[in-house]
């Protein structure tokens, strides 16, 4: 009986807006505001009730309320919420692992998306946020913000890249993360990105070693972090080294096994390159992409 009130509570109020709509003379008509904050506070209840679809619709409405009203980013605010009403609705039907799930939640919050996209300046923040939020329910979406923080731009990369390696794709991969690399050491902003710095050394270094890429097909940047592990004769842990390679804050423990692990691979060491990766495991802090790369490296 409860849900059966909202949905009536919803029809009455979504009339107010037909009515409002189709009025000439607007101040015989509903008072949109009203109707807008009505279709808010329907939302919430439905949400509460468990049933985000019907928040979504709610958010819907207020938002077309808000566009007659003229208030752009109350009508941006609300898109969004309806957005992820949707998607948020569309998890709920996963759960229950129907198979006649047609994902039109999703259909539903990539309208919305879309909608909000449309009115958001191209080069800004927002926008640029939304695009990565789409992303999350269509890895594939093309549409591109003009907004050029580093920091975004790097996070981009690196979700791609990741994206690049769970589906085994590891040249674009390793192509981004080189992309990252070369950007924030050619701006000299390296301290600013340590531990990104740090898990993509890491991770760079595992995919040159499965893709075994010949010489003329590597960059400099990957030359250099070849050799920085597999100068047997060079004490990477020098003041004299650290002070002429990107060291950033990988743990020692941790460089050490990665140069087992290099040097093992060069000398086709198959024992080695186990028991380099059995320590490397054993210190954790692997991301789950790093252990992707492992287990290729193992099989």
């Amino acid at each position: 009986q409860f849900p059966n009130n909202l949905i009536q509570q919803y029809l009455q109020t979504s009339s107010k807006l037909k009515a409002f709509e189709r009025r000439v003379f607007k101040r015989f008509a509903p008072n949109v505001a009203e109707v807008s904050n009505d279709f808010n506070s329907l939302a919430k209840k439905f949400d509460d009730a468990g049933l985000p679809q019907y928040a979504g619709m709610c958010y819907l409405g207020a938002a077309k309320c808000e566009k007659t009203l003229a208030n752009t980013a109350t009508e941006i605010d609300f898109l969004l919420k309806s957005a992820r009403a949707f998607v948020k609705a569309d998890k709920e039907v996963e759960k229950l692992g129907l198979r006649s799930n047609n994902h039109e939640n999703i259909e539903g919050a990539l309208k919305s998306y879309t909608e909000a996209l449309s009115k958001l300046e191209n080069d800004s923040a927002m926008k640029a946020a939304v695009i990565r939020e789409i992303r999350k329910i269509k890895p594939n979406y093309e549409n591109i913000s003009a907004f050029s923080s580093p920091c975004h731009r790097i996070y981009d990369l690196e979700q791609y890249a990741c994206e690049n390696i769970q589906n085994k794709d590891y040249v674009s991969a390793l192509e981004k993360l080189t992309e990252i690399f070369d950007d924030v050491t050619e701006r000299k902003t390296t301290d600013l990105y340590l531990e990104v710095m740090n898990r993509i050394e890491i991770t760079r270094l595992l995919l040159l070693l499965i893709l075994k890429l010949p010489p003329a097909r590597q960059s400099p940047s990957h030359i250099k972090l070849l050799e920085k592990y597999s100068n047997v004769n060079d004490d990477i842990f020098s003041s004299d080294h650290v002070a002429n390679t990107e060291m950033f804050e990988i743990p020692i423990e941790m460089q050490i096994n990665l140069q087992d692990l290099v040097l093992s691979c060069n000398d086709a060491d198959s024992s080695g390159v186990l028991l380099a990766i059995e320590e490397i495991l054993r210190l954790g802090g692997l991301t789950k992409e790093q252990r992707i790369l492992i287990d290729e490296l193992i099989d």
